[in-house]
């Protein structure tokens, strides 16, 4: 985005929500092409953290957005909800980890 705003590349692709930030707040930045999503940053918790607790912070995390301390939470970085993560949602993203981004 700094580049793009800086004037140093006529075009760039981003993250949804870095462009919508931009834009809301008057940016100067325009969406040329939008493409389907691909998911953003998933959450795991480690084997030795027991089944009770993970089914909590799951359960606390998916539902954040249905409460004022919720809300605050996911404002304070930058989300608008969680959703729950399932191994259809990322088929297919090994070959963006590698061909982009080296994993």
């Amino acid at each position: 985005m700094r580049l793009l705003l800086g004037g140093k590349v006529n075009a760039a692709i981003l993250p949804t929500p870095i462009v919508a930030q931009k834009m809301a707040s008057g940016g100067g930045v325009s969406v040329v092409l939008t493409t389907d999503p691909i998911p953003h940053l998933g959450l795991s918790a480690a084997p030795s953290v027991d089944a009770n607790t993970r089914g909590a912070l799951s359960k606390a995390l998916l539902n954040a957005h249905t409460s004022e301390d919720g809300r605050k939470m996911l404002k304070q970085i930058g989300f608008e909800r969680f959703d729950p993560a399932t191994a259809t949602v990322y088929s297919g993203q090994a070959g963006i980890l590698k061909e982009y981004w080296g994993y």
